[in-house]
């Protein structure tokens, strides 16, 4: 019988232990049923192997959710960060604190799936939002805990001020396409 995943995903389950991170699959190129048979086919190399490293299924539709949940009734789902994760549940977090910091409700989506993915990968990981540069005063505010942060992941638009401003330890995540880009697509920079 032809393996129903020929021609659409080849299935990395070394990679947690050659790399110390789990795969992740990317759901938004993909069909639901496409979506699914990966689904099953994490189910049964979790039953054959006893692993507990957590599978996320990022850039989740609704459809590909359903399709998830289908399989893997108890997968972790947030629609919000159109994310799933199987097993539910992350693993205890080891090393240096993770805060992701969102500059508005808009960004909400992006950082709820960095908050997930971090927390996934073993990492504690808090969440600020609506901090953005247009109330200046609300990421001030949170000076302590930027600076207990061991990282800080900032979602915030294109143009990057949000994580000019936070000046420790960043990862700038643009999240929109469009955001606050000139005519042409184009932005200012300095060189």
């Amino acid at each position: 019988m032809a393996d129903p995943l020929d021609g659409i995903a080849e299935i990395d389950f070394g990679r947690g232990a050659r790399r110390g991170y789990p795969e992740a699959v990317l759901c938004a190129s993909k069909t639901p049923e496409q979506v699914g048979l990966i689904a099953e086919r994490y189910r049964g190399w979790y039953a054959e192997s006893g692993s507990d490293q957590p599978t996320l299924f990022t850039r989740c539709s609704p459809e590909h959710l359903d399709a998830i949940t289908a399989v893997l009734p108890d997968a972790a789902v947030d629609r919000t960060a159109r994310l799933a994760a199987w097993p539910p549940l992350p693993p205890e977090p080891t090393g240096d604190k993770v805060l992701v910091v969102c500059a508005g409700t808009s960004d909400l989506p992006v950082a709820r799936e960095a908050l997930l993915t971090s927390r996934y990968l073993g990492r504690e990981t808090d969440l600020v939002v609506d901090v953005g540069v247009a109330g200046l005063h609300r990421i001030l505010n949170r000076r302590d805990q930027l600076d207990a942060a061991g990282v800080v992941v900032v979602c915030a638009g294109m143009e990057g001020a949000l994580a000019s401003v936070v000046g420790v330890a960043v990862f700038g995540l643009p999240v929109g396409e469009k955001t606050y880009l000139w005519p042409e697509g184009k932005m200012p920079h300095a060189q």
